[in-house]
């Protein structure tokens, strides 16, 4: 071992010879780390013990596919680990032969170079306090390719042993990739005698709209040091500041100078003088200074005369997570929280959404209660705001203070101490609760916010915790006392509304980005009811929002955001709830079924929202909607949900059914002149709009037109427009809604209820004829659902199955007896309507005798939403149970079971795609929606669904082939089982053919007639809700004999 040391030191004394010296070569091997540690800062420094590391060759790193070495990443490919380190221990014979030294390093995304534990080189990271959590400044746009390289002078290494240390930063936490490597070089020579220069200045010199607050950065071309001198700061020509280099407001990092001065004053001008040696290279070489007034010179921003973000979402905080009781003084500004870690927000744990997770200690059972958070902040001149927003995402209790004063406590008992427990949070920290404060808190410099975050429970699974703080200019700050809420979105355009207690004018800003804010309107008018639509949006993007005044922001939380109408042809899903009877809380239905919803749904909400009607009880006052509709859901699914309403009896008694200018009327704002799609109705009553390839009707149930009509008055004004509307509609769906049902059996009973029996009898006949795919109601508190209907118009007594429904399945399309999709035809023509009573949202009821409807046999008494997902031509629709259970669900499926006759020529490829969105298995064995084949000869093709409820056809045919079938697995001998062989009408017979090959299966009576034909593969279903009580035979035609079997339907 000894005589291999001395031979490189021999090797390195005789290469300091020439003018260049390999000191690390790229591929040379290096000590790291990869498990995602926090290491502190002794990994640095010369005296750590690394021999517990792992070792490989550069170029270490994933994802590229070019590593040497590939290094770990963790086990969540969405979540990996930020830092990884690297260590090399080298060894120079004598330092004083380099004048200087190269290094060249590689790195995808951040990296920070140490020598000997002294920072060195920082490339594309953050300026500040590094950490183990602290993500690079911005994506590696060359992948790490390219190397980055800095010139480092002659003190840079020592005789002997050095350490160099390399931390590399991923951007994000699911980046793809990381990559590192190194290259130092010594270059030989007499000493240095070449002074530093500065090669860039923050803020740059002739800048304009400097921060107040901003610091000082000086770039030199070389490691620097203090030296002696001041720094002058003079606006308008007169010194304003004297800082000594050696003051603690001026820090040194590698090439980096940072000096912290006092806040400037704004507007003015500003010019930087800084005497000669107060920075040094490592070999006492002087910078040169700055003695006049033009080198490094710029200008201050104006006086703030809008609101100012003085604290915003995500950023780092000082954190202390171990349990421990802190008792009052760490919310003082004189605390010192030096050895707390930090992390940027949100923190937290057990919610899976934390940039930084905070520690519980070591036992789930017995976690600890509270967890403390600092933040210093910088206010330059607090008199310039008249109140301070907040808004903070908390689990589960909090308080806050600034400057040591508490300004906010939630869920929080006055007089908390470490252990006391909070008040349960049941959004989870996920819903932004808002709160104002005084300015006079603030001091003009540093604040100090200190937040305790408590757990209502020591089994808690999880806090959060994140904080945004506005400052608002102007008179004394308005208060939100209403919504926000969404209304009449379209592809370029939405409208927001709220209320507040004082009257201002109206301002509402948006962005694709979060906390960018590009597009604004405002609504010059100063009122307490607020309306401003925003014009000039992008079809089908989601836009985040702020809103106000033009002297005060109210809100702008990440969850207030909205999504513009995609165009008809988007294929992309699109999600839409349906909430009725909503407007109280009967055994906490309204609670639990928004819960729920919530739930489901999680991180990708409904884009708009239906109500059904009664959306405030009891009289639908505009106090009533204040307190059993905004309160509930101002604070959740309003502030991202766009409303379609719709209004219910209940909405009507506050006022006249004819003057339609109650407070439902005052509330809500409704497309009147087709600003949303369809046909222009002429009033708020009943509208029309379009949501992707969705057309939605909006009707009135209640409402009394002119000329005395309502809505089941065929030749009265609202049946006119409607079929003016939907003769004009060429959307895939339509999805009609109101507030009373044509068929219900719960808390109402539409055999023997006069509104309900007249749209029955003369109204629901027109929508099925126009080819309306759903009807969707309230007013009965109970959720019901039908087969899929045509031409029933008659009581519950009257109704037939086999004559009033084109199919008896469930729809429910999960593999169960009798549950496939129901398949229906785009256009206008009458294929059937699937009807559904959903007015269990908030209002509980009994149900009727009899229940449930014989026509709604899919029905449930209990409280829950009804939701809908369209995705192309398919359509799935649940009911999601106030406990969180899909207690109900069917599929419709457009223009499906198709035949094709594609011709290409022999050799051309041709693509072949199933007709629907799901599951797929072809004839080839192949399992995706398209398949691409290319046929010698004319060949037949066919993919079904895997439950044989949907199967397309492909008949190739191949110019100058022959014919054949598509090329299958070996085919197998038919063997048809029928089980069972005697079903009761309506009760689902399960075909097995034997064989995975598609065959022809047809159904005829005693006299021979073919009643049912389709193409099975395996197993299939024969409906039998059609069918008359009798004898009939299944018959297998395929290449083998014929296969027959008989089955008996008795009613």
């Amino acid at each position: 071992m000894k005589l291999i040391f001395s031979l490189l030191t021999v090797l390195l004394v005789t290469t300091v010879s020439t003018a260049q010296t390999s000191i690390i070569s790229y591929g040379s091997s290096w000590k790291y780390l990869d498990n995602g540690s926090n290491q502190g800062t002794t990994w640095r420094t010369v005296s750590f013990n690394d021999a517990a590391w792992a070792t490989g060759n550069a170029q270490l790193g994933y994802g590229d596919g070019d590593e040497a070495t590939v290094v770990s990443y963790g086990s969540n490919a969405n979540k990996k680990h930020i830092t990884t380190y690297f260590r090399k221990t080298i060894t120079v014979a004598d330092a004083s032969v380099f004048s200087s030294y190269t290094l060249n390093i590689k790195r995808d995304d951040g990296a920070v170079v140490y020598i000997n534990g002294v920072e060195v080189y920082r490339t594309n990271m953050p300026t500040g306090t590094i950490s183990y959590t602290t993500k690079a400044s911005t994506d590696a746009a060359d992948d790490g390719n390219t190397a980055q390289t800095i010139t480092l002078n002659a003190g840079a290494l020592v005789t002997g042993t050095n350490v160099i240390a390399v931390e590399v930063h991923q951007r994000t936490a699911n980046s793809t990739d990381l990559s590192f490597d190194l290259l130092l070089t010594g270059i030989a020579g007499g000493g240095d005698t070449t002074p530093p220069t500065v090669s860039s200045y923050s803020p740059a010199d002739n800048a304009t709209g400097v921060s107040a607050s901003a610091n000082l950065v000086l770039t030199f071309s070389e490691t620097i040091q203090k030296g002696t001198g001041s720094i002058v700061i003079k606006e308008g020509g007169v010194t304003t500041q004297t800082i000594d280099v050696t003051s603690t407001a001026v820090t040194v990092s590698g090439n980096t100078a940072t000096i912290d001065p006092a806040n400037f004053t704004n507007s003015a001008a500003v010019n930087i003088e800084i005497a000669a040696g107060a920075f040094k290279d490592a070999a006492n070489n002087n910078y040169a200074g700055i003695a006049n007034a033009t080198t490094w010179n710029f200008t201050v921003q104006a006086p703030p005369s809008g609101p100012q973000t003085l604290l915003a979402f995500g950023t780092s905080w000082k954190y202390l997570d171990n349990g421990t009781n802190q008792g009052t003084a760490w919310y003082g500004t004189g605390f010192s929280d030096a050895a707390w870690a930090s992390g940027n927000a949100q923190l937290g744990y057990g919610d899976g959404d934390e940039a930084t997770v905070v520690s519980y200690g070591t036992d789930a059972n017995n976690k600890y209660i509270t967890t403390y958070f600092r933040k210093t902040i910088n206010v330059s001149d607090p008199s310039l705001f008249s109140s301070v927003s907040g808004s903070i995402k908390r689990d589960d209790g909090v308080a806050i203070y600034v400057n040591g004063t508490e300004v906010y406590r939630n869920n929080l008992a006055a007089g908390a101490v470490y252990n006391t427990l909070a008040t349960l949070a049941s959004d989870d920290g996920a819903t932004i609760q808002t709160f104002t404060f005084n300015p006079s808190v603030f001091v003009s410099g540093n604040n100090v916010i200190a937040v305790e975050i408590h757990q209502n429970a020591v089994n808690s699974s999880d806090i959060s915790f994140d904080l945004e703080l506005i400052g608002n200019s102007g008179s004394a700050g308005a208060i939100l006392t209403r919504g926000p809420y969404l209304q009449m979105g379209n592809q370029s355009a939405v409208t927001l509304r709220w209320r507040t207690d004082v009257a201002t004018d109206s301002k509402i800003e948006v962005g694709t980005v979060h906390g960018t804010y590009t597009v604004s309107a405002t609504n010059p008018a100063s009122s307490t009811e607020h309306e401003v639509r925003i014009t000039g949006l992008t079809a089908d993007t989601k836009y985040f929002y702020r809103f106000g005044s033009s002297s005060q922001i109210l809100q702008n939380g990440t969850d207030n955001f909205f999504v513009t109408a995609p165009p008809a042809n988007t294929t992309r899903k699109i999600r839409i709830a349906a909430f009725g009877d909503c407007g109280r809380n009967d055994n906490s239905f309204q609670t639990n079924t928004l819960n729920a919803y919530r739930n489901y749904v999680g991180s990708n909400p409904a884009e708009i929202m239906l109500l059904l009607g009664d959306n405030a009880y009891t009289n639908g006052t505009d106090a009533e909607y204040s307190s059993n509709f905004f309160a509930p859901y101002s604070s959740t699914i309003l502030r991202n949900h766009i409303i379609f309403p719709s209004p219910g009896n209940h909405d009507y008694y506050g006022s006249s059914q004819t003057s339609r200018a109650g407070a439902y009327y005052q509330n809500f704002t409704m497309p009147t002149a087709a600003e949303c799609g369809g046909v222009a109705s002429g009033t708020e009553a009943f509208y029309s709009y379009d949501w992707g390839g969705v057309h939605f009707l909006s009707l009135d149930s209640y409402g009394i037109e002119s000329g005395n009509t309502r809505m089941y008055d065929t030749l009265g004004a609202q049946v006119t427009w409607i079929k003016q509307d939907i003769a004009a509609n060429n959307n895939k769906f339509t999805i009609a809604y109101w507030h009373h049902p044509p068929h219900t059996k719960g808390s109402h009973n539409s055999d023997t209820e006069t509104e309900l029996i007249n749209i029955r009898q003369n109204f629901v006949r027109i929508l099925e004829r126009y080819g309306v795919d759903i009807i969707i109601c309230g007013h009965s508190h109970d959720y019901e659902r039908s087969y899929l209907l045509k031409d029933y118009f008659s009581a519950e007594a009257n109704f037939n199955s086999a004559a009033h429904t084109v199919t008896t399945s469930s729809g429910k399309y999960d593999g169960t007896s009798n549950s496939c999709v129901y398949t229906t035809a785009s256009g206008q023509v009458n294929h059937g309507t699937v009807y559904v009573v959903a007015g269990s949202a908030g209002a509980d009821g009994g149900v009727q005798s009899g229940y449930p409807h014989n026509a709604m046999p899919y029905s449930v008494d209990d409280g829950g939403m009804f939701y809908i997902e369209v995705e192309d031509n398919r359509l799935d629709a649940k009911f999601i149970r106030r406990d969180g259970v899909i207690a109900d669900k069917f599929t419709i499926m457009k223009d499906v079971n198709k035949t094709n006759n594609p011709t290409i020529n022999s050799g051309e490829n041709v693509v072949l795609t199933a007709s629907w969105v799901g599951n797929y298995s072809w004839s080839t064995g192949a399992t995706t929606r398209s398949i691409t084949v290319n046929p010698t000869s004319s060949t037949t093709y066919t993919v079904t669904d895997g439950v044989s409820c949907v199967t397309d056809v492909f008949n190739v045919t191949v110019n100058g082939g022959g014919a054949r079938m598509a090329p299958q697995q070996q085919a197998t001998e038919v063997k048809l089982s029928v089980i069972p062989t005697r079903v009761n009408k309506g009760q689902a017979v399960r075909i097995t053919t034997g064989t995975n090959d598609p065959v022809d299966i047809t159904v005829v009576d005693m006299n021979g007639r073919t009643l049912q034909s389709k193409k099975i593969a395996g197993t299939g279903i024969i409906e039998t809700g059609q069918l008359a009580a009798g004898s009939y035979f299944i018959k297998v035609n395929a290449k083998q004999k014929a296969t027959v079997q008989k089955f008996v339907v008795v009613e």
